[in-house]
């Protein structure tokens, strides 16, 4: 492999010596999953699952209302089903496929050297380095342990944002929430269905603080998450987030995405020869937001527009004191200390996103009156774009004043009268004024596609080809950039082990589309998905292995007696679809959340 296009994949900052064989490990990408890992599965238990979930939507099949949004996995095993048919199809998949899944393994030729699954667990057990993904770009990063946690204490210690806690609190603030709960049940104020849903998990796991390195920054700072999974405040934070989402996408300035983005700029004429185009960044939006501040801006909007709220929303004063709770509840532990954060909301938490967002809806509406020159304005979370008409002068004139709107949000702005970088896309404007875009890779980006030895089926890694190249047609308006832009990929694909002859392949099924063609016809990507009537989808899930095509097969055999029996018929019209979930990757053997004591 050629050192150029490999030397970002992997930042060693620590003092350990990587071997070479350890390096060609962790350029295979934290996405990567060795053979050699691959979980074992139990037979029944994939079988029954399926079996239940089939059963399950016989069960409901003449139920008009549909599934909840907001639900949690139930335990509820429906009864056994009185149609011959049905329970035939479940006796005969089940005697073909508990055999098959038994003798299911992974594929025989290993992707990992013997040499490099030993340098794998040495890396996995070497307790004085911690490896991260870094915050931007896809590098693999190592770090001395005594560095990592002396910077996250340098993000803890400081006291406007952390409190620390003698003890573990997350036990009471569980108990806390369960009986929050049972009062608004027994006000009346949620249904019992809600009520589950929002009760914490028994015990509740204390969160998890961690950092993601900085590389592109100078120092190498760390970016500050939490790991909430089964948190006290985990379920609130869904909701919350399921009641932000309508509120988000309401707002003007709302972007979903690129593409999004770039239809509404091509909906813009020729611009005027005194255009600005402007973007701006957010600095640490997340923990900068004031608590009742940031409360008090959501809670508006709701009483703004209660339309946008669902019809079995409890009444405000709930969402104020469910928000409280992830907002002051908001504890965690970092080794063996526990710690609170008393300003701001966590990365990590489900939330914070949309919540973030409509905080700054709140903001930029203070922004927008202070000039009659901004003809276009639109934001991704913490990241802003705008088209200025006027002088250098009057435009440096409106970013110092929007810099003293509030005392904790701080932008930092770029301006050019003819190109500017905005998410992944280079915007620029050409001599007659119209605008035209590119692809923009971040210097930090390390092209860290999956290597095509891992562990994934083939269809994944054709549909990573074709994602990428119908992404840059979207972006891209010269066919002739593009051809140079997919060129390089190529280049990167087969540097991550992709056949050549599979690239030409999933490049030419867009070779003949238009940028407009690919903004606003095209899906994702490619691919039909087998549904019932209802919109549900009928799936067999089981890790991936050699007998892929037999559990197709099997599914597919007896499929005839569900067709033929009209019952059944019109619940599903077609054979199951098979997902394969995915065996444990270099980022679930390498990098842990937790950090243990280095040792000495």
């Amino acid at each position: 492999m050629h050192n150029s296009f490999l030397s970002h994949l992997v930042t060693n900052l620590s003092s350990y010596q990587i071997s070479e064989t350890e390096l060609q490990v962790l350029q295979r990408g934290l996405k990567f999953v060795p053979t050699t890992h691959a979980r074992e599965i139990n037979p029944t238990e994939v079988v029954n699952n399926f079996v239940q979930r089939m059963g399950t939507q016989f069960y409901f099949r003449n139920s008009t209302t549909a599934k909840p949004r907001l639900w949690k996995p139930s335990t509820w095993i429906p009864p056994y089903p009185k149609n011959e048919n049905l329970v035939k199809y479940f006796q005969l998949i089940t005697h073909d496929l508990v055999p098959t899944l038994r003798t299911a393994r992974p594929f025989s030729t290993p992707n990992l050297s013997r040499k490099e699954s030993e340098a794998l667990e040495h890396l996995a057990t070497n307790n004085n380095i911690t490896i991260k993904p870094a915050d931007k770009g896809g590098s693999t990063v190592i770090m001395d342990k005594e560095d990592y946690v002396a910077k996250i204490h340098q993000l803890l210690d400081d006291t406007t944002y952390y409190q620390k806690l003698t003890y573990d609190p997350t036990r009471d603030i569980g108990k806390q929430i369960d009986s929050y709960i049972d009062h608004l049940l027994s006000r009346g104020h949620v249904n019992k269905q809600l009520a589950n849903f929002l009760r914490p998990t028994h015990p509740p796991r204390t969160p998890v603080f961690y950092g993601l390195p900085k590389i592109h920054k100078p120092d190498i700072p760390l970016r500050p998450v939490v790991s909430a999974n089964d948190s006290p405040t985990e379920n609130l934070s869904a909701f919350i987030d399921y009641l932000c989402q309508p509120f988000m996408q309401s707002l003007p300035s709302y972007i979903k995405d690129s593409k999004s983005f770039l239809q509404q700029l091509f909906h813009l004429g020729p611009l005027p020869s005194n255009a600005f185009l402007v973007t701006a960044d957010v600095k640490s939006l997340y923990t900068n937001i004031p608590h009742q501040e940031g409360i008090d801006t959501l809670l508006k909007h709701m009483e703004g527009n209660p339309l946008l709220l669902p019809l079995d929303c409890p009444p405000l004063h709930v969402v104020r004191q469910l928000l409280q709770f992830i907002l002051e509840e908001n504890c965690f532990k970092f080794t063996d200390k526990y710690y609170r954060q008393i300003h701001g909301t966590a990365m990590g938490s489900k939330c914070a996103p949309p919540y973030a967002s409509v905080f700054m809806g709140d903001f930029e509406n203070k922004i927008l009156p202070l000039t009659t020159a901004i003809s276009f304005w639109r934001r991704f979370i913490d990241d802003i774009f705008f088209i200025f008409c006027g002088t250098e002068e009057e435009l440096l004139a409106l970013l110092g004043k929007i810099n003293k709107l509030h005392p904790k949000i701080s932008l930092t702005f770029k301006y050019s009268r003819e190109c500017i970088e905005f998410l992944d896309i280079k915007i620029c404007v050409d001599s007659n004024g119209h605008l035209y875009s590119d692809l923009y890779r971040k210097p930090t980006d390390t092209f860290a596609l999956l290597h095509f030895t891992s562990l994934h089926p083939p269809s994944t890694k054709s549909s990573i080809i074709y994602a990428q190249a119908l992404r840059y047609r979207m972006l891209i308006t010269s066919d002739a950039d593009l051809k140079t832009a997919l060129k390089t990929l190529s280049t990167h694909l087969i540097y991550r082990g992709y056949p050549k002859n599979t690239i030409t392949a999933n490049f030419s099924k867009i070779s003949k589309l238009t940028q407009h063609e690919a903004l606003y016809r095209c899906k994702t990507l490619p691919g039909n998905v087998t549904r019932n009537q209802d919109g549900k989808s009928l799936t067999f899930v089981v890790p991936y292995s050699t007998k892929n095509r037999k559990i197709k097969e099997a599914l597919s055999k007896h499929w005839h007696l569900i067709e033929s029996d009209p019952a059944l018929s019109k619940i599903w019209q077609n054979p199951p679809l098979l997902a394969n979930s995915r065996h444990p990757n270099l980022k679930d053997i390498l990098v842990h959340t937790g950090t243990p004591t280095p040792q000495t």
